[in-house]
């Protein structure tokens, strides 16, 4: 799921840890996010996007 922000993270070099602590959770609670588990909020999709530089959040939180 959410492939190309996990695709987006990796391109940036980026560690999951930041990317959690950039959107104020803990790093297993991103990794179930991740995976579908549980939905990202929209302020959390925009501190993200914001965060990689990314100003196609609508892709980047595509779930495939």
């Amino acid at each position: 799921m959410f492939r190309n922000l996990r695709a987006e993270i990796v391109r940036r070099n980026v560690k999951q840890e930041q990317i959690a602590k950039v959107a104020k959770m803990h790093k297993c609670t991103l990794s179930r996010k991740l995976s579908g588990k549980v939905p990202f909020t929209i302020n959390e999709a925009i501190d993200i996007g914001i965060f990689l530089k990314c100003k196609d959040l609508i892709n980047l939180f595509k779930k495939y």
